[in-house]
């Protein structure tokens, strides 16, 4: 390789260290050796030496599909398109390797039945073992995975009492989700002879419907607050603008006290940066704080 330097071409030199991922340079590289690529494919498609793919009553005639950085050549199944030598150049020149069809392509199997069974157990399995682990992460909290909800409260003279136990210390900010989960559960109670199961509670036979979910969305979402911030999408502002009065009808934008709550500014001063006087909120920052005011003023 050489560089131009004012016009003039240095001495050769080799590369002996790739890019960084990430790189400006990476996309214009990976274009210029894809472009190349299907460059000597063609040549060698009009050379005879290489025979596409036609589809089925059809002209079109296909050698190779390229997504990102993914490329399948596809050629006619015949002696000359797969002699041996071709194929071991063609492996040494790309670094891969001889695959066989059916083959799985991010994660999903190509190639083979859609409508056989068999073909989605592999994938099946993959959405069965990320649910179990999510399950495991984020639901239960006992110490036993196969615990029972019966198994979190004892009966007390005839009246249940939660015991909730956690596998590990919590943080401070974990406490106040238990305690909010205590709030919840409080009044309710299990009941004898009766095994566990789900129940949604926004239906008379606690089965969940679309309908049901629908229905309550729909309810949550006719508060005046919604109504606004539609308005402002179908308004003519500019899209920062829009973001910035979604935050603050949302009660998310980065003051400091919002930091505190998400224990993000724990034990930082968090008076407001201009009058320095009061905890600096969103209703005191934009509306509240004498600074603000002589701005609206």
């Amino acid at each position: 390789m050489s560089v131009l330097m004012n016009g003039t071409p240095s001495n050769q030199f080799s590369v002996s260290k790739g890019i960084k991922q990430g790189d400006p340079m990476m996309p214009f590289l990976f274009l210029l050796v894809a472009k190349g690529f299907v460059g000597l494919v063609r040549m060698a498609k009009i050379g005879g030496i290489l025979e596409g793919f036609k589809m089925r009553r059809s002209e079109v005639e296909v050698t190779n599909l390229q997504f990102a950085d993914d490329t399948i050549m596809v050629f006619k199944p015949t002696t000359s398109n797969l002699w041996e030598s071709f194929m071991r150049l063609a492996v040494s020149f790309l670094s891969c390797k001889i695959g066989t069809i059916p083959f799985v392509y991010l994660g999903i199997p190509v190639g083979a039945n859609s409508r056989s069974v068999s073909m989605w157990k592999s994938v099946v399995d993959v959405v069965a073992r990320r649910l179990a682990s999510w399950k495991r992460k984020h639901i239960s909290f006992g110490e036993n995975r196969q615990a029972l909800i019966a198994d979190y409260g004892v009966w007390i003279n005839e009246s249940w009492s939660w015991r909730i136990s956690c596998i590990r210390h919590l943080f401070s900010w974990e406490e106040d989700s238990v305690d909010r989960l205590y709030e919840l559960i409080i009044y309710h109670s299990c009941r004898r002879g009766i095994s566990d199961r789900w129940r949604w509670g926004l239906n008379a036979y606690g089965v969940y419907t679309v309908k049901s979910a629908y229905m309550a969305q729909l309810e949550y979402d006719t508060s005046a607050r919604d109504d606004l911030l539609n308005k402002c999408w179908i308004s003519c502002i500019l899209m920062k603008v829009y973001c910035f009065v979604w935050k603050t009808m949302r009660g998310s934008l980065a003051t400091k006290g919002e930091l505190q709550r998400r224990h993000i500014m724990d034990g930082l001063e968090l008076n407001c940066v201009f009058c320095l006087e009061h905890i600096e909120s969103t209703n005191h920052l934009l509306l509240a704080c004498s600074f603000t005011f002589l701005v609206w003023k």
